[in-house]
């Protein structure tokens, strides 16, 4: 990727990276052997910073003799410099997290990134918390959809350089700190908005009162035993994506876009409802690939994928008065992934997108 991709719109480097990625899983099906750590760098690893905007002045490598050290420097004379720790492409990069983090806690750098060329693990490292609550995110690109986006928005020389790091992680940190302050009627957050009720609305309120309201005004409830916020009703996307493909749901009815409710029954009707609601604003029209696959459409105008490939399962959408095509997937999560894919094609933040049960 040239200098110029890897300093362009974030799409078009995550159009370089859903490339990368695309050919490393070409790699994968020619090359059966186990991938070492040298082939996982030079077949994955590389390609996928090349893809993100780092030339080969923009990082060194540790030498192979050398101990102590990450296996990869990324702007070292800069302010967002950030360290990386290459494994195997088998290897459970989860269980030697620890190791990246501690190069990059003794070199001074605030973030610290393990992969296994598959598995991206993405940490604050000087956070003062423990090790798993310092993981900022985790990005596999062969199962997120978004895995691309994701790694052109967090991880490209040009969100490093734009600290987009520091927003997600003060964003996350905020948020547990402001549930952690709706759920206590004595913290300062609930006596401020106490003396202000008192004081400009001339209403008498307990504390108490004011948390009960703040719980539903959120949609939310207290987890008796452990004091926590759990949510009662409303999930966005990027949450629903970010849950174990495990978790039992309800199925869902409504889902809210911009300002505007749908009904639901159904898990596909999140991905149907963002296809008919970027189209008849004429962001987003068939045919739309899927992600990751540029001529393979998962809404068309005729029931099929591409050309002589029909669709295995579809249901019937209207697009701005017109019928047209969406093809059906197995999973929840699949559904949601290309929500999200269409939500973002349409410039729609996935975060404005709710899902009610």
């Amino acid at each position: 990727m040239s200098e110029q991709s890897g300093s362009g719109s974030y799409k078009e480097i995550a159009r370089a990276v859903q490339q990368a990625i695309q050919e490393i899983e070409e790699i994968r099906e020619r090359v059966l052997s186990p991938w070492s750590e040298a082939d996982t760098e030079t077949r994955a690893i590389e390609p996928i910073l090349n893809a993100l905007g780092y030339n080969l002045t923009d990082y060194s490598k540790r030498a192979a003799a050398t101990v102590g050290f990450p296996d990869y420097t990324l702007l070292a004379d800069e302010e967002s410099r950030w360290y990386l720790e290459a494994k195997a492409w088998a290897v459970d990069v989860k269980a030697k997290a620890h190791q990246a983090v501690n190069y990059a806690n003794n070199e001074g750098s605030k973030w610290a990134v393990i992969t296994n060329g598959r598995l991206w693990l993405i940490y604050e490292a000087n956070r003062q918390a423990k090790l798993p609550d310092k993981l900022v995110d985790r990005i596999d690109i062969l199962n997120d959809e978004d895995a691309a986006w994701r790694l052109a928005t967090e991880l490209s020389k040009k969100a490093m350089r734009e600290r987009k790091l520091d927003q997600i992680s003060r964003h996350y940190l905020l948020r547990q700190c402001l549930e952690q302050a709706l759920v206590e009627p004595s913290s300062a957050l609930v006596a401020s908005i106490r003396d202000w009720i008192e004081e400009g609305r001339k209403l008498e309120v307990s504390p108490e009162d004011v948390v009960a309201v703040l719980k539903t005004l959120l949609r939310v409830r207290t987890n008796e035993e452990t004091g926590t916020l759990k949510r009662k009703a409303g999930w966005t996307l990027t949450q629903l994506r970010s849950e174990p493909t495990r978790k039992h749901f309800p199925r869902p009815r409504a889902i809210h876009i911009q300002g505007r409710s749908y009904d639901c029954s159904q898990w596909r009707d999140i991905f149907v409802k963002v296809v008919e609601h970027v189209s008849q604003r004429r962001n987003v029209a068939p045919p739309i690939p899927a992600p990751g696959a540029a001529n393979a459409y998962m809404v068309n105008w005729k029931p099929e994928q591409g050309p002589g490939q029909p669709m295995r399962k579809y249901v019937e959408i209207d697009v701005g008065g017109r019928k047209a095509y969406a093809e059906i997937v197995r999973t929840r999560r699949a559904f949601v992934e290309r929500a999200i894919h269409v939500a973002r094609l349409a410039d729609v933040r996935p975060e404005e997108v709710i899902v009610f049960f």
